[in-house]
């Protein structure tokens, strides 16, 4: 439930185009995106980001794309994805970001509600466009394909991004765009119910951008791994916006198999990790087979030295698991300093086995409606078993619930939304008179 609040002007940047500007003057040896493939690693630098962005504008504006429409984006984490989601915000457009593995029955069900003008794609989803008669109406970009593809006969040609060139500062055009208009609509997994569209203003993703910017979350020579699906605000705003807000570099790994996130985090020298409970449970998992696969005794040691390591962390706030620990730190990552944990409740037992390893462990508190984070876990101060303290400008409170031994959480800020798009009794439902 959320108490409803105007959109506070940004103290930093105002929308996720004004970001995009700061691109152009960011320094040349700082890479934005490093991304892993099959055989190789690829950098862009901030510059090349900027043009890209650019460049993929002025295609999505020669496909007509107006201020205000959708734009359906189905694609898996890549360059091309962060290039393209910010050039249609930057064009006026609304992004419409859904999971790449997203069974076609539902991909079809959103894309219908939504109804955007464009699809930016992969020819993997082709099929399921085509069996649903859509190829022929909607005009699609197709990221993983060269501009000069050809279609095979009786399939409709999808119009591909053409060939990076060089854009004059004064060639392309962009309409006005406020902190109020929209620049995402979202759609939630359905775990409390039928899924909902939640549209997110540029202002909404600025409140968290700054917020977190100002906390000193990311620095400018952090390197953060990003496995999990930028269309999640979870992972898109604290692991793409603040860390580009910093002038940091997203490291985006070739998948999210424990060997490649280990191969982009070693190769990378990545110095921070996004994660879900998940895989913080999955990447101790491996440490600890690793371990008993040796025996007995090194098992026996292993567990001394843990408990050693988080009697000292819990009495004294030292960490010494990066030294007991070193071999491990050299085979997972030996720059990884950090685990941000969202998405779910981190078991405290957890949190603290991956502090004992050596890993300091932030955790926080959001949904999608909230653009995502209400509370988060400064480096500083970070307590755990908590989900730190309220974003500056978020307003929270327990309202009672009748018939109900808890409570619920309001939420008041610049960061939450308006309502649920074309679903008035979900969004009467959600926000309070006062």
């Amino acid at each position: 439930m959320h108490i409803p609040h105007g959109i506070a002007p940004a103290t930093t940047i105002p929308t996720l185009r004004a970001l995009v500007d700061t691109f152009r003057t960011r320094p040349a040896h700082l890479p934005a995106l490093i991304s892993f493939g099959n055989d190789e690693q690829t950098l862009m630098s901030y510059g090349r980001l900027h043009d890209e962005i650019r460049q993929a504008a002025a295609h999505l504006q020669a496909r007509g794309l107006q201020s205000g429409e959708h734009v359906l984006l189905w694609a898996p984490n890549s360059p091309a994805w962060i290039a393209h989601y910010f050039a249609i915000v930057c064009a006026g457009g609304i992004a419409v970001p859904i999971d790449h593995q997203l069974p076609a029955a539902d991909a079809l069900r959103i894309l219908r509600h939504s109804t955007p003008t464009l699809i930016v794609s992969t020819s993997e989803h082709l099929p399921a466009l085509e069996s649903a008669g859509l190829t022929g109406d909607t005009p699609q970009v197709l990221l993983d394909l060269p501009a000069d593809h050809e279609q095979a006969p009786g399939h409709s040609a999808p119009h591909n991004s053409p060939p990076a060139q060089a854009l004059d500062d004064d060639s392309l055009e962009w309409p006005p765009i406020m902190p109020e208009d929209i620049a995402s609509l979202l759609y939630t997994s359905g775990t409390t119910g039928t899924p909902k569209a939640v549209p997110l203003s540029h202002g909404n993703f600025a409140a968290n951008l700054n917020a977190l910017g100002a906390a000193g979350l990311v620095a400018p020579n952090d390197r953060v791994l990003v496995p999990l699906p930028l269309h999640h605000t979870y992972p898109f705003t604290v692991g793409l916006l603040t860390v580009l807000g910093a002038g940091a570099s997203v490291v985006l790994p070739a998948g999210i198999s424990g060997p490649e996130i280990t191969r982009a985090a070693r190769e990378a020298r990545a110095t921070a990790l996004i994660a879900v409970p998940r895989l913080c449970a999955a990447l101790v998992a491996a440490v600890e087979a690793g371990v008993h696969a040796r025996g007995r005794w090194p098992t026996r040691i292993f567990e001394a030295l843990l408990a050693l390591s988080i009697g000292v962390r819990r009495r004294t706030g030292l960490r010494i698991g990066r030294s007991l620990f070193r071999s491990l730190h050299a085979r997972v990552g030996p720059k990884l300093r950090m685990i941000g944990c969202g998405g779910a409740r981190l078991d405290p037992e957890l949190a603290w086995t991956l502090e004992g390893l050596g890993w300091q462990v932030l955790t926080g508190y959001g949904l999608t409606e909230s653009s995502p984070v209400l509370t988060f876990n400064a480096r500083r101060n970070a307590r755990l078993g908590t989900e730190g303290i309220a974003l500056p400008g978020v307003e929270l409170r327990i309202g009672p619930v009748p018939d109900q031994p808890h409570g619920e959480i309001l939420a008041r800020g610049p960061n939450v939304f308006a309502g649920y798009w074309r679903n008035p009794e979900a969004t009467r439902a959600a926000f309070t008179d006062t």
